[in-house]
Formats: C-alpha cells, structure tokens, sequence
C-alpha cells in the first residue's frame, strides 16, 4: 500500500509538471503576457478540482485584458478584452482535454489502474465525498487494487492441501469423523 502512494505521488508530480509546461507552451504561442509565470501558477492551482481552474481562467482572462494587448502573431482582434475571451477560452479547452484524456492515462499507469477504472474512480469520489473525495480516489483505488489482488493470489493459487483446511468442517463432522 505504501508503494501505491509513492506512486500516486509521482504520477501526481509527473502530472502536474507534464500540465504546466504544456500550458508555457499554449500561452506562449497564444501570446498571453507573462505566461511563464502564469504556467507556474496554474500548475500549482491544477490540483484543487473546480476552483483551480476557476481561479486559473479568471486570472489569465484579467492578465491578458489588463495587459492592453489586442492580439498575438496569428490573430488581431482589436480589443484587450475580447483577445483575452479568445485566450481564455483557448486555455480553458486546452485544460479540459488534457484532464480529460490526459490525466486518466497518466494516474491509471502510475498506479496500475485502467484508464476506464480511473476515470469512474474519480467520479465516484467527487459524488461521494465531494473535493476530499477527488483528491482521495487514486490512492485508495491503488490501495484496495493491491489488496484485492493479494486475496485473490492467496486464495487462487493455493489448494486445500496447502491451506491445511479440513475436507468437512468440524460443525458438521459425526462422532465418527472427530
């Protein structure tokens, strides 16, 4: 179980590394101001579900039309705020497909789950037990996986030989048998 929380904490970390330089990338060719700095902040924001990527949208929309900047080297629109629509729009679908294609393949792998699995994991600890529940789902879905997995080899590959388990149970063996 403890080898299945290292390895959440490392495909969380690969995650969050693997998002941020993505979103460098996009803003950076989408022309957004500071977007380095912007990555950064939206990759330590990428882990609080819904309100990270609130949070992230609304302070790149308010970056980019504070900035005054109309457009980037393949659009022009004319109006800071309407290029900073465009921009966060832009970002905001960027984000959904990477948490939406993405992430399931890199947590699934990492911890040894289906990306199929894991997707329905998640879903099912955000409806449960709301925020906790989300952030909870991949280590305790690896923890009862490797569980499971240690019952089953136990009780699959051994015989009743090897289990030294009586062929009759003791509660319904006659006088004869004890």
């Amino acid at each position: 179980v403890g080898q299945v929380f290292l390895r959440y904490l490392r495909g969380v970390t690969i995650m969050v590394g693997i998002y941020t330089l993505m979103m460098a990338v996009v803003l950076t060719v989408l022309g957004a101001p500071y977007s380095v700095l912007l990555a950064l902040l939206f990759g330590a924001l990428y882990m609080i579900p819904y309100l990270g990527a609130f949070i992230s949208c609304l302070s790149l929309f308010v970056a980019t039309g504070l900035s005054g900047m109309t457009g980037n080297w393949f659009l022009d629109i004319g109006n800071p705020w309407a290029f900073a629509t465009v921009v966060t729009l832009i970002f905001f679908v960027v984000s959904e497909v990477y948490d939406k294609l993405v992430t399931p393949q890199l947590m699934g792998r990492a911890i040894g789950l289906n990306p199929l699995v894991s997707m329905f994991v998640v879903f099912s600890g955000g409806a449960l037990f709301g925020l906790l529940g989300m952030i909870l789902a991949f280590p305790i879905a690896g923890s009862v996986k490797v569980i499971l997995e240690r019952i089953l080899k136990v009780t699959s590959t051994q015989t009743v030989d090897q289990l030294s388990l009586p062929v009759v149970p003791l509660r319904h063996r006659t006088a004869s048998e004890v």
